[in-house]
């Protein structure tokens, strides 16, 4: 049997990995219905405490104590390595730790009680229930970021379909 996956409603971090083999066009896409905000855009927050004069773009991360929420997530990790590699950070050697927490108030708790330089979020991270810090917190850009209209809030990352119904090779239009 010679037969082809022609369609697929796939996660985020699927469409990332499959679209880096094979040619992706997105048909629909769906508003996360678990998300805090209304768009069918995924991105990611990295965040540091506004105090914190060296840290203001993405760049500066070299040799930091980063905190995310896991491994496997697009906004929470993923997406920000992409920007990291960008910039030359190669996230295995060029930090002093990375650790995953698998938790919203976890990753925020780290950040705000300064046992974390950098914390890593998907970009409605900060709104979420729970999530609480008595100081201020600032979203590093990625140098020469513009804020994407398609996005309500400041994200440090490129966005993504958030779950992408899409076609999969040479599949006709009609």
């Amino acid at each position: 049997d010679n037969a082809e996956l022609q369609f697929a409603l796939i996660t985020p971090v699927a469409y990332v990995q499959l679209n880096a083999r094979n040619p992706l066009r997105t048909i629909a896409t769906v508003t996360n219905p678990a998300g805090i905000i209304n768009t069918p855009w995924l991105a990611g927050m990295v965040f540091v405490l506004d105090e914190r004069e060296d840290l203001r773009e993405l760049g500066a991360a070299r040799g930091k104590n980063v905190v995310a929420l896991s491994p496997l997530g697009l906004g929470g990790w993923l997406s920000a390595v992409r920007e990291w590699r960008t910039l030359g950070i190669d996230v295995e050697r060029d930090f002093a730790s990375v650790r995953f927490v698998f938790s919203y108030s976890q990753v925020v708790s780290e950040v705000c009680e300064g046992r974390a330089d950098i914390g890593v979020l998907p970009g409605s991270g900060l709104q979420s229930e729970g999530v609480f810090c008595e100081k201020e917190l600032r979203t590093l850009p990625a140098p020469g970021a513009v804020q994407d209209a398609r996005y309500p809030l400041p994200v440090s990352t490129r966005l993504y379909p958030e779950v992408p119904f899409v076609v999969i090779g040479n599949v006709d239009e009609s």
